[in-house]
This record gives structure tokens, sequence and C-alpha cells, in this order.
């Protein structure tokens, strides 16, 4: 492609499974400049084992790798904004996903069925945690959340059977009470949450241990 062309490429549309698996490719390179994935631009693309993101993604869009199965690898940068929902579903994510700060909004399922993720570490402008955000992590064993969040939905962790430490610096935290049950309601092995809340006005950090259906009701400032 022309030099001139690629500069002025800024998204990358929606692919063919068919196309992608017949080019053999395993490891894909998104070069600066883009700044959008399209809808299931990757989806079910059997081969691709590693993404690397350029700076200047802003936006992903729904369905963009789901079902990408042997997907293990993705270099995030700084200045992404949304990951839209089941984006990374159903793919083989391992070990740490440290998402970068520069996130605000993560869809519902983004990264539902990774099974070979173990660890979550969530962007400081993280808001919400929507519907069944890591459901069915089978192996996911702690979750590290953010002071930004206000919203936790239902099901965020639903099946994941290992889950045995949820840590969260919260100031502002509004959910309502069916959707707490709901979030921890099939935990297995689900062995204890530990929310740490920070009050700024004093920097007094309370913890709390609390057990698979518990709530935390109260706030003392």
């Amino acid at each position: 492609i022309p030099t001139d062309i690629k500069s002025k490429i800024t998204q990358v549309l929606r692919g063919k499974t068919a196309k992608w698996d017949s080019l053999n490719i395993n490891t894909i390179e998104i070069k600066e400049g883009i700044t959008k994935i399209e809808k299931s631009a990757f989806s079910k693309s059997s081969r691709l084992k590693t993404i690397s993101l350029p700076q200047t993604l802003t936006f992903i869009d729904m369905y963009a790798f789901n079902s990408c199965n042997i997907l293990e690898t993705i270099n995030f940068q700084e200045g992404l904004d949304s990951i839209c929902n089941a984006c990374f579903a159903h793919t083989n994510l391992k070990d740490t996903l440290k998402l970068p700060n520069s996130i605000r909004f993560i869809g519902e399922s983004a990264f539902q069925q990774n099974e070979s993720l173990t660890h979550v570490i969530l962007p400081s402008k993280l808001e919400a945690l929507n519907l069944g955000v890591f459901a069915r992590c089978e192996n996911l064993v702690s979750v590290v959340i953010p002071a930004s969040i206000k919203v936790i939905e239902s099901l965020c962790f639903s099946r994941c059977e290992n889950l045995s430490e949820v840590i969260c610096t919260l100031r502002t935290l509004s959910v309502v009470f069916p959707i707490i049950i709901t979030i921890f309601s099939l935990f297995r092995n689900f062995s204890e949450i530990i929310f740490g809340w920070i009050i700024a006005q004093y920097g007094i950090c309370l913890t709390v241990v609390l057990s698979v259906l518990c709530f935390a009701v109260s706030l003392s400032l």
C-alpha cells in the first residue's frame, strides 16, 4: 500500500474469518494511525495467537476478537478508551491481564470465558463493571478493582470457581442489592473478598473480610 494511502487509514474494518485463516497468520501488529477496530474484525480467527495494538487506537468495537480461541497475548497501549461487548470473549488470554489506565469503558462479557486468565488489574479510570465481564474465567484467582468504580453489575465473576481475592479501593459504590448476590452467587471455592475503603480526609484504609454472600452496607466517614 503506498505511503500516502497508509497515512489516511484510520480503521480496521469487519473481516472475514476464512480470509484470515487462509493466510495462516498467527501474529498481527496494527500500525500507528489506526484509531478504531470495527465489529467482528478478527472474530473466529482460529490461528491468531498474538496481537499488538497501537497507541493511536481508542476504540475496539464488539466481537472484534471474539472466539479467537488460541489468542493468548494482547499488547495493549495507553490511549485506548473503550473495549466493547464480548470483544475478547472465548479467547485464551494467559496469566495476568493489566489493562491500560486510559480505558474508561469495558462492555458486557468483554473477557468472558478466558480459562487461562489468573489475575486481573483493572484500569484506574474505569467506572463500571458491566454484566458478565469476567464470567466463566474458571482459573481467575484475583482481581484488583480501582477507586474509580461506582457500579458493579450482575454476574461479573460468575462461575469463576477459583477466585479467592478481590481487592477494592473504593470511594463510591452504587450497587443494587440483588446485583451483589448474583455477582458472587456461582463461586464454589471463593474463600475471601477484601474490600479496602480509602477515607481521603483521614487517610485511613478500612479492610473488611467478607464471606461469599456478603455486602458492605456501611461506611463510616
